[in-house]
């Protein structure tokens, strides 16, 4: 019984480092970004923030950022590594980053804007823009804005978590949000409704 049990052991964790192995093999790591401060005007602040900076880059194994710094109404802007993980592309002052949540702000006050210039009302429902939504027909603009949609979140989706993670790579595109959106459950907890994110968290 025992020595049946220890195979089992033995099977299951060689499964696992193979598992483990093929993970690392198809998602090799970032190769480390160096920059060139090429720009002689720069000044010794600027100079040692970009080191910073790339140093940060690099611990986090992400392929860039942009950073922009405000001292005493002086603007200090920053691009840093690649926009692609195959380094081919530098950062760019036109490239646009999905900032998650703190997109919200943004978006409220552009929808606040289209309703005051009479778009659409804020107690429109959504089925006109959603209709696939689980109660599209009563949900409206006005808590999707509040968060008390009920609207399901991905974040409690569990198997896209785990995707997520073994895959953090991943390009999701927007048909697969909107596929857990339309079958998740509402949600009794509104504290964790998803509300404008809905419109926001696409890739």
């Amino acid at each position: 019984m025992i020595s049946r049990f220890k195979k089992s052991i033995t099977i299951v964790v060689l499964l696992v480092i193979i598992f483990v192995f093929l993970h690392i093999k198809s998602h090799p790591r970032l190769s480390v970004f160096y920059e060139i401060n090429q720009d002689e005007n720069n000044s010794t602040f600027d100079a040692e923030l970009t080191s910073i900076l790339i140093d940060t880059l690099n611990q986090l194994e992400i392929p860039g950022m942009q950073v922009a710094i405000k001292i005493y109404g002086d603007v200090h802007n920053y691009n840093i590594g690649t926009v692609d993980y195959e380094r081919t592309e530098r950062v760019g002052e036109d490239n646009v980053f999905k900032i998650a949540s703190v997109t919200k702000i943004f978006t409220s006050t552009l929808v606040l804007k289209l309703a005051e210039e009479g778009y659409f009302n804020l107690d429109d429902t959504i089925d006109k823009w959603f209709p696939e939504l689980i109660n599209s027909e009563t949900i409206t603009i006005r808590t999707l804005l509040n968060h008390t949609s009920g609207v399901y979140s991905y974040t409690e989706n569990f198997a896209l978590q785990c995707k997520a993670l073994l895959n953090p790579r991943k390009l999701w595109k927007k048909r697969r949000f909107m596929n857990i959106f339309s079958r998740g459950n509402l949600l009794l907890n509104l504290e964790k409704s998803t509300g404008i994110q809905i419109r926001i968290m696409y890739y």
